[in-house]
């Protein structure tokens, strides 16, 4: 074992209070005044552990030379450990013993406490009296005091632990202790015994000092009496008796004494009610003259204090005897502010509706911030009483569009600083009796329906839009509520914002998701005229940027235009394909986000298709028809056309699919040929290749391997999977006529239009 190893197991040793494993170590050469990481020696430690064995250790360790004036990092000795911790029979018997071989009684530890004062301060064990005695009787330092200029008679006062505490009391002052001592807050041991009222001698310690000519006028350097702290620190079951004992010995003449704030005891018991006596007091020092009108420094009289913290009843004695229920604050808070603002439990109610029948004013306002009562109760009552409390201030006058320094309305502060549980019903009730929704503050131009997003309140957002809420409303950097709800991440916000005409273009490019894609055809299709919507294709500029930006997206968005049945679908895309080359955008996204929506079709339609099945089936209990199955489905999807079974021979459905691609028929056509779903892909297939947009963006396509392919010459042949794919029951490709497939050629000009080959051999891969 290494000397290190040594060491370190000697310092475990000594905190085990082992013995045996001490000697053993020493004897084999561990260094007996070795030291920890907080410079603690070895004779430090076996100080501290006060057990059976300690007081043999600590005799064998300085028969073995340890160090008796070693000082550890807090500059404590180990007559101060010995006198700190006070555990057993045996620590007046180490105190001597240290004492007669030379440990100074009188050293000071970094707070300047000397071994008396830490035996004042720790008298947990029954021989604390002794040893506080013997360390006088021996010539400890008696009017020593800490940095914090306290004596040993400030910490018996403070720390009320022993039960011979008057006796020991009594002994300091006999032995000449100054009883009138000031420490650096200026309180004398009196103060600390009114404010430390914790021992069951506590009455009685006041008692003796007052009665040996303690100073019962001093004050603290905050003009603090001792009524100040006996009504302060409410502690002893016995407090009423100890204020009228006071009183009775001249504490009256400072019953209305001011500290620095200018509080008088009277404001101290209204703030501070621990005691089940508080109103018995309150009613004592009123009785024998304290001041109900008595104003602080801010304004604040005991009714402002007992508003804030207090109980009814005591409100009530502060009113009837004379305190002013109007009185402002410096703030010009009255009393109703203070109730409005603090008060949050079941008494609250009941206290606004006291002050209101004994005439408080309802709508002064602040001083800096001009709130009223109503804020602040709008603000702060955040309790299960919070709408009656408003509804009560409402009714009985409180201005329900009252404005603070910012415009600030009541709806306003509702939105942004209710609880969620709360908010929406109190929104209704102000909204109900007259509360402007769309109220804008003069800071920034917020309505409620900013903060309610801010706040991310979901229902409350939602009435607030049913109501009539200005979805476009810029507030601050011209921020909109679909702003500030893309921030918070409320996809079910954002979509419903933007179906109640949020306008989606006044957002950054940046700030468009591909979930917030689908919802563009709305902006549009609530107008039956692109041009008047936006007048100086402003607004369309915005989008084709987006599209430049985002080329990816601009598949779904095109085929969530053609979903929503936008009466000016064609104009719409002609223009956004004369402004953006779509050909080399294109060329930089990877084929399967040019075909997204294809899958995406096939997705939705077969999940829609099964949901429809099996709420057939179960409503009807049999197959379902499957004409009557698609006209529900169609309805689903919400296209206003009616769907149309064709029964024809091939030249009659290509003839039906060229009016349908030459925009001459009157009517969305679908063909079902044995399997609904083949149906459904035609018809949305021959809608997609009518469109000028989706031809140019699929002539070129890069695939996953990063090479480009030309479509735009390839064979017209490939029709004949579009026939095959009606009849694949009936035909083969081996049987079709080909005198037809060159009317089909003039027909649809498959040499210049190849894509419809394209998309539909993608398609079906």
């Amino acid at each position: 074992m290494d000397q290190t190893t040594k060491n370190s197991n000697l310092l475990i040793s000594c905190e085990k209070s082992s013995l045996s494993d001490i000697k053993l170590l020493i004897e084999q050469g561990a260094n007996i005044n070795s030291k920890n990481i907080y410079n603690q020696s070895v004779f430090h430690l076996a100080c501290r552990n006060s057990n059976e064995n300690s007081f043999e250790i600590i005799k064998y360790l300085i028969e073995n030379n340890a160090d008796v004036k070693s000082k550890a990092n807090t500059n404590q000795t180990p007559l101060h450990y010995v006198c700190r911790y006070q555990q057993n029979e045996n620590s007046l018997e180490i105190i001597k013993y240290l004492i007669s071989k030379g440990v100074n009684i009188n050293d000071r530890n970094n707070e300047d406490e000397t071994p008396l004062h830490l035996a004042c301060r720790y008298q947990q064990n029954e021989n604390s009296f002794e040893i506080i005695k013997y360390l006088i009787e021996n010539n400890a330092d008696m009017k020593a005091k800490t940095k914090w200029d306290d004596t040993i008679l400030h910490y018996v006062c403070r720390y009320q632990q022993h039960e011979k505490l008057l006796e020991i009391i009594q002994y300091l002052i006999s032995k000449g202790v100054n009883i009138n001592d000031r420490n650096n807050e200026d309180e004398t041991p009196l103060h600390l015994a009114c404010r430390y009222q914790q021992n069951e001698n506590s009455f009685e310690i006041i008692k003796y000092l007052i009665e040996n000519n303690a100073d019962m006028k001093a004050k603290t350097k905050w003009d603090d009496t001792i009524l100040h702290y006996i009504c302060r620190y409410q502690q002893h079951e016995k407090l009423l008796e100890i204020i009228q004992y006071l009183l009775s010995k001249g504490a009256t003449q400072t019953i209305n004494s001011k500290n620095i704030h200018y509080e008088t005891p009277l404001h101290y018991v209204c703030q501070y009610k621990q005691s089940k006596n508080s109103f018995e007091i309150m009613k004592y020092l009123i009785s024998k003259g304290a001041d109900t009108n008595i104003s602080t420094v801010k304004g604040q009289t005991p009714l402002h204090y007992a508003c804030r913290y207090n109980l009814i009843e005591n409100i009530k004695l502060l009113v009837e005897n004379g305190s002013d229920i109007n009185k402002i604050s410096t703030q010009n808070e009255t009393v109703l502010h203070y109730v409005c603002r603090y008060q949050q439990n079941e008494n609250s109610l009941e206290i606004i509706k006291y002050l209101i029948s004994k005439g408080v004013d309802l709508n002064v306002q602040t001083k800096e911030n001009y709130e009223t009562p109503l804020n602040y109760a709008c603000q702060y009552q955040q309790n299960e009483k919070s709408l009656e409390i408003i509804k009560y201030l409402v009714e009985n006058g409180a201005h329900i569009n009252g404005d603070n320094n910012v415009d600030e309305k009541p709806l306003h502060l509702v939105c942004r600083h209710q609880k969620k549980e709360k908010a929406l019903e109190i929104a209704k009730f102000l909204l109900d009796n007259g509360a402007n929704i769309n109220t804008k503050t003069n800071f920034g131009n917020v309505t409620p329906l900013h903060f309610a997003c801010e706040q991310n309140y979901s229902d409350l957002i939602i009435y607030l839009i049913k109501k009539g809420a200005e979805t476009n409303a810029k507030a601050f950097i011209k921020q909109t509520p679909l702003q500030i709800s893309i921030q918070k991440n409320n996809p079910k916000i954002i979509k419903l914002l933007i179906m109640n005409e949020a306008n989606i273009f006044d957002l950054k490019a940046s700030e468009i998701t591909e979930e917030m894609i689908e919802f563009f055809p709305k902006i549009y299709s609530i107008n039956e005229d692109l041009n008047k919507f936006d007048n100086n294709q402003s607004i369309l500029q915005k989008f084709i940027n987006i599209c430049n930006r985002k080329p990816k997206l601009v598949v779904q968005i095109a085929l969530n235009f053609l979903y929503t049945g936008f009466p000016d679908f064609d104009h719409f895309l002609q223009k956004i394909h004369s402004s953006i080359d779509y050909t080399n955008k294109l060329k930089q996204v990877e084929k399967e986000y040019q075909f997204a929506f294809y899958r995406r079709v096939r997705n939705e339609k077969e999940k829609k298709i099964d949901q429809l099945k099996k709420k057939r089936k179960k409503e009807m209990e049999t197959e379902y028809d499957e004409k009557q199955f698609m006209e529900e489905f169609f309805k689903e999807m919400g296209f206003d056309s009616k769907w149309i079974e064709l029964k024809k021979g091939r030249r009659g459905i290509l003839k039906d699919l060229q009016k349908l691609y030459q925009n001459e028929s009157t009517k969305d056509f679908t063909i079902i040929c044995g399997e609904e779903e083949k149906g459904i892909k035609v018809h949305k297939l021959i809608l997609i290749i009518r469109s000028e947009l989706f031809k140019g963006m699929f002539l070129s396509v890069q695939d996953s391997s990063n090479q480009v392919h030309d479509y735009s010459g390839k064979s017209f042949e490939t029709l004949n999977q579009l026939i095959y794919f009606l009849y694949h029951d009936e035909f083969n490709e081996k049987e079709i006529n080909q005198e037809e497939f060159e009317d089909v050629k003039d027909y649809y000009q498959l040499n210049e239009n190849s894509i419809i080959d394209f998309l539909l051999k993608d398609y079906n891969q």
